[in-house]
């Protein structure tokens, strides 16, 4: 499941970043998402982006980067 596919107020762990762009993969570690990483989906948006928890800070992230993010359900 990909992150945009995660519902609001759902907690995941992030498996991979599937990004072809080393860029995107450079960008979202700076933030500090990267395997292994647990994040919040705060708000969604059914047609634009979403904003999520990371540690102590929020993180608004397009469409094309939450959908290159694999996660898994934290149970």
């Amino acid at each position: 499941m990909t992150l945009f596919e995660g519902i609001k107020d759902g907690v995941y762990l992030v498996k991979r970043l599937n990004f072809d762009e080393k860029i995107a993969k450079d960008r979202l570690s700076c933030m500090g998402v990267k395997a292994g990483s647990k994040v919040t989906v705060l708000n969604k948006k059914e047609t634009g982006g979403l904003i999520i928890q990371l540690d102590n800070k929020q993180i608004g992230l397009c469409r094309n980067f939450a959908d290159g993010i694999e996660i898994e359900e934290v149970s």
